[in-house]
Formats: C-alpha cells, structure tokens, sequence
C-alpha cells in the first residue's frame, strides 16, 4: 500500500451525516491491549497485523511523523505527490 505524505495533511473529519457513522460498531470490554486483541480475534477471525501506540500530547506534525515511521517500519511504501 502506498500513502502521498501530502494526502496525510489533508485528512479530514468526517461529517455527522457520514454513513460511517451509521454502520454497525462493535463494542468491547477489556481490561488490557492483550485483552482486546484476543477478544477481536476470537469473535471476528482477523489476526492484528499490528497495533501501536501514539503519544498524543505531541503536536500534530510529530504524530504524523510518528505515523509515517510506524507504517514505514511495517513494510508500507510512502511516496510524495511525484510518485519518488
């Protein structure tokens, strides 16, 4: 998968009539990280590639720098608005 670190900066919220806001949401009761993944596992038979952590009391520059690496150290391509 390949993300434009420009597109990244353009994110935006969606709005309240968002049919994403309509579907379905799964609720969990855990007590642990471990515990969710576990429980997401069992009910819906998808393993977590990965989950990790973002400080969020750093600015939204470092998260999303944060972001990149995270993604980067997981095997994704990041490519500017040239496709370099």
């Amino acid at each position: 998968m390949t993300i434009n670190i420009k597109d990244l900066k353009k994110l935006k919220v969606a709005p309240p009539d968002h049919p994403i806001y309509s579907s379905k949401y799964q609720v969990y009761g855990v007590s642990s990280l471990n515990d969710y993944k576990k429980q997401r596992e069992e009910k819906e038979g998808l393993k977590n590639i990965f989950l990790e952590k973002l400080d969020p009391k750093k600015s939204k520059e470092e998260r999303v720098q944060q972001l990149i690496s995270i993604l980067k150290k997981k095997g994704w391509k990041l490519v500017d608005k040239e496709g370099k």
